[in-house]
């Protein structure tokens, strides 16, 4: 089993989809995901002829950033096999407006956007 990128970025409110090539000795696997962070939902969708597919974590406006290591546990014919991967949940960018005056503009307001990066 192997994801395509084992480090995973998401911002609270977004979603990600991530492939994952499994290799099974059956077409149907269990699929389990241990320890995702509260506000972090996931689904698993296999393809139509193999177990692989494509993983989509979803985090709600909720999730905590912060760095966090869930594990894929894949069980097939008796047997399973994990995989654990980094998943970081970032703060999502903040906007702010802010109100300048110029006397070149005849004391007119005018705004910036002031564009603040999350952690």
């Amino acid at each position: 089993m192997s994801l395509s990128n084992p480090v995973i970025t998401l911002s609270p409110g977004a979603s990600v989809s991530v492939p994952v090539t499994i290799v099974a000795p059956t077409e149907t696997v269990s699929f389990a995901i241990n320890d995702l962070p509260f506000g972090v939902s996931e689904s698993y969708k296999e393809s139509e002829s193999n177990p692989s597919g494509l993983l989509t974590l979803t985090a709600n406006a909720s999730a905590a950033p912060g760095t966090y290591k869930p594990t894929i546990i894949i069980g097939s014919s008796g047997r399973t096999a994990s995989l654990t991967f980094t998943l970081q949940v970032v703060a999502a960018k903040a906007v702010l407006w802010k109100s300048l005056s110029s006397p070149r503009l005849n004391q007119a307001s005018y705004y910036q956007q002031l564009t603040i990066a999350g952690n």
